[in-house]
């Protein structure tokens, strides 16, 4: 099946620390804290929510911590709510960013996305609307990690996903990790660690369009991996545009 043809490896059981914390933490921005305590009751133990009561609270915590989804209240006393939204979309480009609305909002969601939000909340909260959406965004997995520009895969464990799906979200996490090490702008090549029992079947499949991004975006592509990873790309991709080398050091001197 394509978990086994994209890892043969049971997933991790532990994620560092600060891979666990960024994947399950929420930050809520409204002048009462009271607003936190009553979405504490629809949000399971295990997402950490944070608050900020100000504008320059928010910037702050928003320039040292990365939050997967961020809330702001659309009627804070002296806040440009749409402004503050702008700004920490810049410091946190892959946060959901929430608008929170009163009841009494005509198509919440229609607002949101004409301020320049990727979703909407209404308060008093509804439990199932609140669900849904933490669902989304919390509910989503991590395929690859990404340090300096070495991108390093997350074995995939059996499960009841649709295996195509899986290799369509692991392709365009790869996608947004390559547009990450070419914006960084001081790296020419993206390498992909591929050692930790990546199997070979469908491989080719997999990384044709992220190395059609790696050429467009003028940045190399290099591979870590074996003799036999080296063959299979060699089998299923035109032309010599991937370098495979047998280890992560050679791979960064190269």
């Amino acid at each position: 099946n394509l978990k086994s043809g994209i890892s043969k490896a049971k997933a991790r059981t532990a994620e560092p620390a600060s891979a666990q914390e960024k994947s399950s933490s929420l930050l809520m921005i409204d002048d009462m804290k009271s607003v936190s305590r009553a979405l504490r009751r629809h949000i399971d133990d295990s997402i950490r929510i944070g608050h900020a009561t100000t504008q320059e609270a928010a910037l702050n915590t928003c320039a040292k911590r990365d939050y997967k989804m961020i809330v702001i209240d659309m009627d804070i006393p002296r806040v440009d709510s749409v402004a503050l939204g702008a700004e920490l979309k810049k410091l946190q480009p892959k946060s959901k960013l929430v608008a929170l609305y009163l009841a009494n909002q005509k198509d919440p969601k229609a607002q949101a996305k004409s301020d320049g939000f990727d979703d909407a909340l209404v308060k008093p909260f509804d439990a199932k609307e609140v669900g849904a959406l933490v669902d989304e965004t919390f509910g989503a997995k991590d395929y690859v990690t990404l340090t300096d520009n070495v991108v390093t895969f997350i074995p995939i464990e059996d499960g009841d996903d649709n295996p195509e799906n899986v290799m369509s979200e692991l392709r365009n996490q790869l996608m947004d990790k390559v547009k990450d090490v070419a914006a960084a702008a001081c790296f020419s090549a993206v390498i992909l660690d591929l050692r930790d029992g990546v199997a070979t079947d469908r491989l080719g499949r997999l990384l044709a369009p992220v190395i059609e991004l790696c050429a467009a975006l003028r940045i190399e592509m290099k591979v870590v991996g074996d003799e036999q990873i080296g063959q299979a790309l060699q089998a299923t991709l035109e032309g010599d545009v991937v370098t495979v080398v047998p280890d992560l050091a050679q791979a960064k001197s190269a």
